[in-house]
């Protein structure tokens, strides 16, 4: 009240008055149930607001979005998903790949087509959304993480698609950003989202393999993500603490060029976000010859890699390893033995439904 409509600031104060009032309405049931609609008069407000060149023209569209498509969970009714895609595709037409916040709009808009999807069985929505996320895995300006995510709800729509081929090339790609991933500068709630993902694309990678048949494929991708997230929860990994030890530049390097990959950028200044961005593109694609240059060392030839196969035989010597791989796209238990991998199938161990996690923006 204490600011008026022409101020440049009103919008984004209006807007964080809608989202207070869309999040009392998540938290409040019955108590609250005439905040949703406010907020959407609000978010309606702001878009109206923010015509023409606004700084906040963007924002405002996509949280009226976000807002209408959960009155669309509530409601059902089909013209609310219809206008936050509609908004959600403005958006994006408007936004370049090296906006703060395209990646969450596009992941956004793969969401909401899968929601229609599911309402109007449409294929065309299906293919849309499996295009934004396949996208969103390949663009080097996004975080690790945010590719990473990208894969997996990709995955998701190509196991109900059949195309276990694809799925599998774009699972062996992203499991070169999982070391990218762990970065102890992140809040607790991140460290715990980060070490789901990092577990899920490990178990959605192995399964996977298994559908090909390459048993020894499996493993070591569940293997990677196993010892990727136990180095990470002990707070460092022993092939980089050896690496310091014996090659302290490179693992400086190796370092350096992590941090940019992976920071999360939240600058608003133009110029210092196109800097980030430009340095994350160029040493994503500087740290894997950084890391074959460390392999080329025998002492780290295994770096960043799990136990060989031949490792995990002779460290079953005085009894079987079991593996168990629970995912929604199969259930299986790997026994390693010194002479040979059994796969035995735990067909009740799994729901074949896609994850509702995935619907969930």
């Amino acid at each position: 009240k204490l600011t008026e409509r022409s101020e440049q600031d009103y919008a984004a104060w209006q807007v964080d008055l809608a989202n207070h009032l869309s999040a009392r309405y998540d938290h409040g049931g019955g108590i609250a149930e005439n905040d949703l609609d406010e907020a959407i008069r609000l978010a309606h407000d702001t878009v109206e607001l923010t015509k023409g060149e606004h700084m906040d023209r963007e924002p405002s569209m996509e949280n009226l979005a976000a807002i209408l498509s959960k009155r669309y969970k509530k409601s059902q009714k089909l013209d609310d998903l219809e206008e936050s895609i509609r908004l959600t595709q403005q958006v994006l037409d408007a936004t370049s790949e090296e906006n703060l916040y395209w990646s969450t709009y596009m992941r956004n808009m793969g969401i909401r087509l899968l929601n229609r999807y599911e309402r109007t069985k449409e294929p065309t929505d299906l293919d849309s959304a499996l295009q934004n996320f396949v996208r969103l895995s390949k663009t080097l300006q996004a975080t690790p993480l945010d590719r990473i995510e990208g894969t997996r709800a990709a995955i998701r729509i190509l196991q109900m698609k059949g195309g276990w081929e694809q799925a599998n090339k774009l699972a062996s790609e992203a499991l070169k950003l999982l070391p990218l991933v762990c970065g102890r500068y992140m809040g607790l709630q991140d460290q715990q989202y980060v070490l789901a993902q990092t577990s899920g694309l490990a178990a959605d990678a192995c399964s996977l393999a298994l559908k090909k048949k390459n048993v020894e494929e499996a493993i070591l991708r569940l293997e990677l993500g196993r010892g990727i997230m136990v180095g990470y929860m002990i707070e460092s990994r022993s092939d980089l603490s050896m690496l310091k030890k014996d090659c302290p530049a490179l693992a400086k390097r190796y370092e350096t060029l992590h941090y940019k990959a992976s920071r999360k950028i939240n600058s608003q200044d133009a110029t210092a976000r196109q800097l980030f961005l430009k340095e994350r593109r160029e040493a994503v694609q500087e740290i894997e010859v950084c890391v074959q240059e460390i392999r080329k060392h025998t002492a780290h030839k295994r770096f960043l890699l799990g136990p060989t196969i031949e490792e995990l035989k002779r460290a079953s010597s005085d009894g079987p390893i079991v593996l168990v791989n629970v995912t929604d796209i199969s259930a299986d238990a790997l026994i390693v033995s010194p002479k040979q991998i059994e796969v035995v199938e735990l067909p009740n161990f799994f729901n074949k439904t896609t994850p509702p996690a995935l619907k969930q923006e």
